[in-house]
């Protein structure tokens, strides 16, 4: 839905209350407006500042990413890359909502996939901290110290990573959640991450991998016309 068929809608479900379609109208409409002002612009600024968090605390503590360490530079990479989904999630873009399917779903399955790894190793690392005895605790070494500091300093680092991801999940729930209401979770739906969506996506998209989409192609690119149209010559 466009801005301007949003400010349409406001119009005339002010103008007939009474009219069930036309108080969903404004129901959409206002909560676009609502989304835009006091969800979009918010979550840009707080995580517009997640996102130079990780980039200020590689670039000077951790002294240019450790001077090229691939591990640092992959995760500021994926942090940027979320980040640059979850401003266009937030604020709802219909270009990327309706042409990048199945990126948001890269996104989400990213966003669920590292938050998983990341809570999973910080609750083994709090349950073996807690749960040592002390015959345990007097065999602790400088090694086990290091590695200790070592995981605690990478779980500060990249949990601006993990807030990011968890507004990707929010977000993508909140839409699911919001279309089921309002197009009962049909197809018709413009915003949903549904199945069929992201299939045919990756056939429209992937289309150069199937041999005779492929050669269909590239005769119609020299001959200057289709297959279809070169028999029907005949």
């Amino acid at each position: 839905m466009g801005l301007v068929e949003i400010i349409d809608g406001l119009a005339n479900g002010f103008e007939h209350p009474e009219q069930l379609d036309y108080a969903m109208e404004v129901v959409v409409g206002g909560r676009w407006i609502f989304n835009f002002f006091f969800i979009a612009i918010p979550w840009w600024c707080f995580s517009m500042l997640m996102m130079l968090y990780n980039v200020v605390f590689n670039a000077w503590l951790n002294k240019g990413w450790a001077l090229g360490n691939v591990y640092l530079m992959a995760n500021t990479l994926f942090c940027f890359t979320q980040w640059s989904n979850s401003v266009a999630l937030a604020f709802e873009f219909p270009f990327y909502m309706r042409s990048f399917v199945v990126l948001r779903w890269l996104s989400v399955f990213g966003a669920f996939a590292y938050n998983g790894v990341y809570f999973f190793n910080l609750g083994a690392w709090l349950w073996q901290l807690f749960d040592q005895t002390e015959a345990e605790l007097q065999e602790v070494g400088a090694f086990d110290v290091l590695l200790n500091m070592f995981f605690i300093y990478n779980c500060i680092l990249h949990s601006s990573i993990v807030v990011i991801n968890l507004g990707i999940i929010f977000k993508e729930w909140n839409i699911e959640f919001y279309e089921m209401f309002t197009e009962h979770g049909e197809e018709g739906s413009d915003y949903n991450l549904a199945l069929n969506r992201v299939v045919s996506d990756i056939e429209n998209d992937m289309w150069f991998l199937d041999p005779v989409s492929l050669f269909k192609a590239t005769f119609e690119f020299f001959a200057g016309e289709t297959v279809t149209e070169e028999v029907d010559k005949y």
